[in-house]
Formats: structure tokens, C-alpha cells, sequence
């Protein structure tokens, strides 16, 4: 059985959901929150020169912790989300949810990846590398990636 079939066995049945389906969720939400929070922070970035100085300044945290925070959502909670997004934008967290299933997937496995047969044409991503491994004819090198659906 898939792990998405597995998931949506465990979420419409009556019995317990197991640990790592709960956890998996849980991360999804927390990837969702932080990709929200930013969008919002590079667009206020871009629109009025927000710095990460001055959000930490804004909602009274250090710089290092504010860096802390937008570098990854870590150990986030709803009070995290909430202060953030009112530095940042003024805003408040907004709650929404929607179903589970019926929707395209998002994250593929790597035996989803395996088992595509469509393939479309390549991407090329920049990857930048790091300073002291930088060699002084480029500062980023370019890697091919082929992307697969299902």
C-alpha cells in the first residue's frame, strides 16, 4: 500500500491514526505556515526595504532570533505565526482548512518518482555554492533537473 493510500485508509477509517501519518501532517502544516509567512516577508521586502533588523526590532526579538526563525519553522507555534505575521505585514493569521484528499499530490515519494512515466523538459536550478568553495570563474553552477509526474 502507498503512503498515501495508507493516509487516507487511517483518516476516513474509525481507528487510530498511527504516529508517523500525524506527524507527517503536522510538518506539512507547519511547511504550509512558514512557505505563507515568507512570501509575505520577501514581498514586504521588496515593496517597503523591510530588514530582518527591523522585524526583530518590530516584535522586540533579537536579530540572531529572528534569523533563527526565518530560516527554517523549527519549533514554531501559533504565537510565533501570529507575531511574525503582525511584524511583518500587520496582519493576523487567518485559519482555513481544507480537505485531505481529492487534491493533486504535492510531495512525491521517491517510488512515485520512479514509477512516473511522464517526464517534461529539464529545469535548470541555480545552486549557489559555498563562499570559501567558490571558484573565482563563476559563483554558481547550474544543475539539470528533470521533473516527473505522475
Amino acid at each position: 500500500m502507498s503512503q498515501h493510500a495508507q493516509l487516507q485508509s487511517e483518516i476516513s477509517g474509525d481507528g487510530p491514526i498511527s504516529e508517523a501519518s500525524l506527524s507527517y501532517l503536522e510538518q506539512r502544516a507547519l511547511s504550509q505556515f512558514y512557505d505563507y509567512v515568507m512570501a509575505r516577508f520577501e514581498a514586504e521586502e521588496s515593496k517597503s526595504n523591510l530588514t530582518k533588523a527591523r522585524l526583530a526590532r518590530r516584535i522586540q526579538r533579537g536579530q540572531d532570533q529572528v534569523n533563527r526563525l526565518l530560516a527554517s519553522p523549527g519549533n514554531w507555534t501559533i504565537a510565533t505565526v501570529a507575531r511574525l505575521l503582525a511584524g511583518i505585514s500587520g496582519e493576523e493569521p487567518v485559519l482555513s482548512s481544507g480537505p485531505l484528499f481529492g487534491l493533486s499530490p504535492q510531495n512525491m515519494t521517491v517510488m512515485d518518482l520512479l514509477e512516473s512515466t511522464t517526464i517534461t523538459a529539464p529545469v535548470i536550478l541555480k545552486r549557489p555554492l559555498a563562499p570559501e568553495a567558490t571558484p573565482t570563474y563563476s559563483s554558481s553552477s547550474n544543475i539539470p533537473l528533470h521533473i516527473m509526474k505522475q
